[in-house]
C-alpha cells in the first residue's frame, strides 16, 4: 500500500490512509468514552461498532429513509446526521 510510483504516493492511497487514521482515532475515542463514561463492556462496544445493528449501519438506514421517504425530507440537510 505504501509503495511509490515514481517516488510519489498517489492521491487515492493518501486519501485511503487518511480515512483509516481518522476512523481509528474516532473509534478509540468512542471506545474510551463508552468504557469510562457509560460503563459498557467490550461486547457491548463491539456491537456498537460492528454488525447489523452497528452505529454506522443505523446511520445508513436513517439516511436511506430520509432519501426515500418524503415524510423525512426535512432532515435531508441535517448536519448531525450527515
Amino acid at each position: 500500500m505504501l509503495s511509490t510510483t515514481g517516488g510519489v504516493l498517489n492521491t487515492e492511497t493518501l486519501e485511503f490512509i487518511s480515512k483509516c487514521l481518522i476512523t481509528a482515532v474516532k473509534s478509540e475515542y468512542i471506545i474510551k468514552y463508552a468504557r469510562e463514561k457509560l460503563g459498557k463492556t467490550d461486547e457491548q462496544i463491539s456491537a456498537l461498532l460492528i454488525g447489523p445493528r452497528s452505529m454506522s449501519r443505523r446511520l445508513v438506514m436513517i439516511k436511506n429513509a430520509i432519501e426515500t421517504n418524503p415524510e423525512y425530507a426535512r432532515l435531508k440537510n441535517n448536519h448531525l446526521i450527515n
